[in-house]
């Protein structure tokens, strides 16, 4: 692993790498609007001066590169781009160089891990919660409407909560065991964070953002549970009721509970299908093997999508860069699991990778990603190039010594 001298210092890191992170906040946030798409293609000149592009080249590298071109062309030739020609140049490079990306700040400034990690995660939710506090201000708590209008566009609850899914998936770090002081401070910002993503998707009235609090919550509550005493084990316990208890009346109040059985009532399908989504999940996965050249799927002149980056995937642009990506998000779950394994990986990074990891998991098999939410797919590439560096560190590097 190389590691800079002076990457200790935050300062250094941000006069070394301030471009790249400009650049990286702004097309995250998106707060530029169509400018900050192309930012990005900047990015690839800094990195091949700097030397990451030859040095962080390996299998994922090939098989995200591999994948984009074909998913460009095919939907290039459908014309799946066609109000949108610039999107290709986006398909083209952005998987494989954010995938880089994510490797040489990593190996670079491995000490600044965890603000390399907020700086993935942070700079897409902010602006979404501002807009969505802005609405509670507005029109009340509960935006039965699910979508919020911005500049004279509208969008959806769907994506708004892929937005806010890996800040709510950080509510887990709440229940993670050893850490240090600075770590502590974090844990309080990732926890603070993840509640006020729960309230913003409550608004919507979103169940993704619900099921992924739930689901990472409870996953390292369990993983840290055997190792706590039998007093922090009582306390949380007793902490966990009260707040249940404490919660009732508020969403009594609020009429959440109402808002969420209406929209049960409104929709053809309930949460026992995922809203629909196993249907579509079925649906996505026949059409892998009866129309393996892609296409698309459309119903009533609109885009019926999987809501499944992968199934999306095949859908649209057919089995060959399905599997490719199919083939990368493999290689990479693989990685992570074997990071969180491995005796080298410290609690606190332990428990937060697994709550990133199951943000991006969760919400890239329920929402269309690629198509819906292409930002939030080049996230997960750079957070695959990021763990890369945890997984040659702490797992790769102990087998070496082991030898």
């Amino acid at each position: 692993m190389s590691k800079n001298n002076n990457s200790e210092s935050f300062l250094y890191l941000i006069k070394k790498e301030w471009l790249i992170l400009i650049i990286v906040i702004l097309f995250f946030s998106g707060v530029l609007g169509a400018i900050s798409w192309y930012l990005p293609i900047l990015l690839l000149p800094i990195l091949i001066v700097k030397g990451a592009v030859k040095k962080h080249v390996d299998t994922t590298t090939v098989l995200l590169t591999l994948f984009s071109v074909l998913y460009a062309i095919i939907t290039f030739i459908y014309n799946f781009t066609e109000n949108a020609k610039g999107n290709t140049i986006f398909y083209v490079l952005y998987p494989a160089l954010f995938y880089i990306l994510g490797q040489y700040l990593m190996y670079n400034w491995y000490s600044q891990k965890y603000k390399l990690l907020i700086l993935l995660i942070f700079p897409i939710a902010i602006p979404t919660v501002l807009a969505i506090f802005t609405d509670i201000y507005t029109n009340g708590f509960i935006n039965s409407a699910r979508a919020i209008e911005d500049v004279g566009t509208s969008t959806t609850a769907t994506l708004l909560g892929v937005n806010l899914s890996l800040i709510i998936a950080s509510l887990g770090i709440a229940f993670t065991n050893k850490k240090t002081n600075k770590e502590s401070i974090l844990q309080i910002i990732l926890v603070v964070s993840g509640i006020i993503g729960i309230i913003c998707v409550v608004h919507l009235i979103n169940r993704t953002g619900i099921i992924i609090a739930v689901i990472t919550s409870v996953i390292i509550l369990v993983a840290s549970f055997r190792k706590y005493g039998l007093f922090k084990r009582i306390s949380i316990i007793i902490v966990l009721i009260s707040l249940v208890y404490i919660s009732m009346p508020l969403i009594d109040g609020y009429q959440v509970a109402d808002s969420y059985e209406n929209r049960e009532e409104d929709e053809t399908y309930t949460a026992n299908s995922a809203g629909g989504r196993t249907v579509r999940w079925m649906d996505g996965l026949e059409k892998t093997f009866t129309q393996p050249l892609g296409g698309g799927v459309y119903k009533f002149g609109k885009r019926y999508y999987a809501h499944n980056l992968w199934l999306d995937v095949s859908e649209l642009t057919g089995i060959i860069p399905f599997l490719m990506l199919l083939t990368a998000s493999i290689i990479n779950l693989r990685k992570n699991y074997l990071i969180v394994r491995s005796k080298n990986t410290p609690p606190f990074l332990k428990s937060w990778l697994i709550c990133i990891n199951l943000g991006f998991f969760l919400s890239c098999f329920m929402e269309p990603i690629m198509e819906g939410a292409f930002t939030f797919a080049i996230m997960y590439f750079c957070f695959w190039g990021m763990t890369n560096m945890f997984y040659n560190d702490f797992v790769v590097s102990s087998q070496i010594e082991n030898e």
